[in-house]
């Protein structure tokens, strides 16, 4: 076979291997007839020059493929449907997959924020943390609360309805209703963009499946036009500063909650529906930011019932609470872990506002 034809069949790696040989024997002549290593590495200049010249070529070839490869999923993304599913997947994968096993209280003593899908060794309630429960049957509205009082209820875990501090919110000398709310976010466009991703909770009696709150405002609105009034309850919550700061102006932090509950950052929730007849939908309230953690509600229009039922060791043991909130009065709810919290409107129309905090 002919020389030339035979090196063309081989592999580029006998092909390299071959001419690593050949350079290597020149190098050993040259060493052999005397010429210094500077010398060599002169007179090896060309060879070295076109290596320096086909690794830059290379270099450039890997630079512009990474640069289409990053413009093309740059792109993608940008891509609206693209976009949100990527939001999806990732808000799953970190939920799923991280955040119940990342624990960052342990790496920074004074945190703002908990992790509230941190999966920790708690094993849940004991027997003896269901006797502040066992008897109690109802709420008695509470007026002038010190906030020493509430410290020792919020470290029982004892709801506690107050009525005496919502008279100075301005909400309380002006219309709340459904529709001043969702004026709010109709005059907000970027508010209520930011929104569609905030924890939208409805009722069967609207038939919303995986909608957002321009949905639900839609919805709302069409059943009125068409002379009904539905029968629905929903809740969602503010978790972009936009929205927080805009519901903020609804209300006060109340006057009762000790210094050591700290409001979680950004997160307000909305409470509202309407009640149709004699009947109303009832919802389930979900949220979790840690072992330590509450929430109150505060009734700005209408008459909301809360139901509050205990859970794990403790549901056998304590009987379940219900209180007619009415405007102007508070729920606070110092732990998630001993009662699962659910509501309706009472009235025709209801509207309640309420924020998540943590204690030590």
């Amino acid at each position: 076979m002919d020389p030339i034809k035979e090196a063309h069949s081989l592999s580029k790696k006998k092909k390299l291997k071959i001419i690593d040989k050949e350079i290597h024997k020149l190098y050993v002549a040259c060493k052999d007839s005397g010429y210094s290593a500077q010398r060599i590495k002169e007179l090896a200049q060309p060879i070295i020059h076109a290596a320096q010249q086909g690794s830059q070529k290379r270099f450039r070839h890997k630079c512009v493929k990474w640069a289409v490869i990053c413009s093309v999923i740059f792109g993608f993304l940008c891509w609206s449907p693209t976009n949100y599913a990527t939001k999806v997947v990732t808000r799953k994968f970190m939920v799923n997959y991280i955040l119940p096993y990342y624990d960052w209280t342990s790496w920074y003593d004074d945190c703002f924020l908990y992790n509230p899908y941190y999966k920790s060794d708690y094993q849940g309630l004991l027997p003896e943390e269901c006797e502040v429960c066992k008897n109690l049957k109802n709420l008695t509205e509470l007026h002038n609360v010190n906030m020493s009082y509430m410290e020792d209820l919020i470290f029982r875990m004892e709801p506690a309805l107050v009525g005496d501090a919502m008279h100075d919110w301005k909400s309380m000398h002006q219309s709340v209703t459904l529709n001043d709310i969702f004026e709010i976010y109709k005059t907000n466009t970027e508010t209520l963009s930011n929104e569609k991703l905030c924890g939208l909770r409805v009722s069967k009696g609207l038939q919303l499946d995986n909608a957002t709150i321009l949905d639900l405002i839609e919805k709302v609105h069409a059943k009125m036009k068409d002379g009904e009034h539905g029968n629905f309850t929903s809740y969602w919550t503010t978790c972009h500063k936009d929205s927080a700061k805009e519901m903020h102006k609804l209300y006060y932090t109340p006057y009762f909650l000790p210094g050591m509950c700290e409001p979680v950052q950004n997160k307000n929730f909305l409470l509202l529906g309407r009640k149709a007849a004699n009947t109303s939908k009832i919802l389930a309230f979900k949220t979790y930011d840690g072992e330590n953690a509450g929430s109150w509600f505060a009734q700005l229009h209408g008459s909301m019932h809360f139901i509050l039922k205990a859970q794990d060791t403790c549901k056998d043991i304590c009987p379940r609470l219900e209180v007619y909130l009415q405007k102007g009065q508070i729920l606070n709810v110092p732990n998630e872990r001993l009662y699962l919290v659910a509501f309706r409107p009472h009235s025709k129309e209801a509207v309640a506002i309420g924020t998540s905090y943590t204690h030590g």
